[in-house]
């Protein structure tokens, strides 16, 4: 059990996204979502982005992504001078099995780190700030273990994380009103020994993400951060 805070988005863990897209939207910044970019190609010495079905959403000084390394390369130019060092980062998966109970569970912590076991991870999502108050439980398989069974059935890997969740907080966990699970391709990274950024100034392609760094949260923003620092420089230097 850890004794130091963890941070939440309230009422959920969307609203931190929610909120910057605001400050985005005051701005009048072009979001658009829901659109798949397959492919990019230059014209008149700007990058123009495609869908799958070949629409075009505009031409831009600047890529910058921020998905999977996988996807990562997939999209960018092979020119990006930083293709082979992120085709060598290999994210592994997650499964995340949550849970409902109609009646509240007797547990003395919020969140617990699982040693030696398939799970590595367990919250108690409803205490939460302003959460349901009816008892809900996440609990997160190791990468590894996640990997050598991501082709197995979701009614096995169901039954085989509620079993060893049984067997660490007690037969209370054993009857959950509600069973779901969500399967993460790209969950993690190894702690990289890379960059915590990729910049192609030369081009003005740029990649960040938590992958970058060790694949956690904090990571993401982190990286995100550093190259939000190293676009600036690069501006400023086209400028001067």
């Amino acid at each position: 059990m850890a004794h130091y805070p963890h941070y939440v988005g309230v009422p959920d863990m969307a609203a931190v996204g929610m909120y910057l897209s605001a400050q985005l939207l005051q701005q009048r910044v072009d979001i658009r979502l829901n659109k798949h970019v397959t492919g990019m190609h230059r014209r008149d010495n700007q990058w123009c982005l495609t869908t799958a079905n070949d629409q075009e959403l505009g031409c831009y000084d600047w890529v910058v992504t921020a998905v999977p390394a996988a996807q990562t390369v997939e999209l960018m130019p092979t020119s990006f001078r930083h293709q082979h060092s992120i085709r060598q980062i290999q994210m592994l998966p997650c499964y995340a099995l949550m849970l409902g109970y109609a009646q509240p569970l007797q547990l003395s912590w919020d969140a617990a780190h699982v040693t030696n076991s398939v799970l590595s991870w367990i919250s108690v999502n409803s205490s939460k700030p302003a959460r349901h108050r009816s008892t809900s439980l996440v609990a997160m398989s190791r990468n590894m273990w996640a990997s050598e069974h991501f082709h197995q059935t979701e009614s096995w890997v169901k039954a085989t994380l509620l079993e060893t969740l049984v067997g660490i907080i007690g037969e209370q966990a054993k009857q959950p009103q509600l069973v779901a699970l969500k399967k993460w391709h790209f969950a993690n990274a190894p702690k990289s020994e890379l960059e915590e950024v990729f910049i192609d100034t030369h081009q003005q392609l740029a990649s960040c993400g938590d992958w970058c760094i060790n694949g956690r949260v904090e990571s993401a923003f982190m990286s995100a951060l550093q190259l939000s620092k190293e676009i600036r420089k690069a501006l400023l230097h086209t400028i001067d």
